[in-house]
């Protein structure tokens, strides 16, 4: 990257800031030194400033940008999830190496123990496919410990108004294929898991809520009765 004065740098990530606004609709922020690795600058989705029911509708597609010292822009989305997270409380399954589904060739290794998480992966994979195509951009789902999206662009040599273009053209795009990997987990993604969890755990909370009924009608006869021996 070429020497930029600090002026000019601190006016274009403004200027980032804003577009991002403008294409979500939602605040972002510029973020502090001491929340950059090895960026030079990054501005994200401030969903602190998010309340009430708009939380429950935000797309975390373009969560994160930054520009390394290299001069790549990318463009992160939110992280999905902790896979062992889901492996846990759906098939009651817990990975000895957190990252082994980085590897796509591991996929097919764990799709009996759990088969809706490695379909959902294939989903998330298939998402990015239309935004893509339309935008001609290439976004790669990472798969690891915390599955995320990511794009971005060789932004060496090109001027801000440049920049800019190609910074809302993959913003635009790792918006929609968030919003695809959305709609596949409202609908069929939700299918899915219903019907390859761990059965094993469906009668455990089914025992969990007997168990906390009763204990509650027990404690109710147990008042009646204190009561009634209070009367006599």
């Amino acid at each position: 990257m070429t020497e930029t004065a600090p002026e000019a740098l601190a006016d274009f990530i403004h200027k980032v800031k804003g577009l991002l606004e403008d294409i979500t609709g939602k605040p972002y922020a510029i973020a502090q030194k001491f929340q950059l690795e090895k960026a030079i600058w990054a501005a994200y989705f401030d969903e602190d400033r998010i309340k009430g029911k708009d939380r429950l509708s935000m797309n975390h597609g373009a969560q994160w940008v930054e520009e390394d010292q290299d001069g790549a822009i990318h463009v992160y989305s939110d992280k999905f999830y902790d896979v062992n997270d889901v492996a846990s409380e759906e098939y009651d399954f817990d990975f000895s190496d957190e990252n082994i589904l980085k590897g796509r060739g591991n996929w097919e290794k764990f799709r009996g123990k759990v088969p809706g998480l490695i379909t959902e992966l294939e989903a998330a994979e298939r998402a990015t496919k239309g935004a893509n195509e339309k935008y001609g951009t290439e976004i790669g789902l990472y798969s690891g410990e915390k599955p995320y999206y990511e794009t971005h662009f060789d932004a060496r040599g090109l001027g801000e108004g440049e920049r800019l273009r190609e910074i809302e053209r993959h913003a635009r795009a790792m918006l929609e294929a968030w919003e695809n990997w959305q709609e596949w987990c409202n609908t069929v993604g939700r299918e899915v898991y219903m019907k390859t969890r761990n059965r094993t755990l469906d009668r455990i909370e089914l025992m969990d809520e007997v168990i906390h009924t009763l204990h509650g009608v027990t404690k109710g006869c147990t008042a009646m009765d204190t009561r009634g021996r209070s009367r006599e």
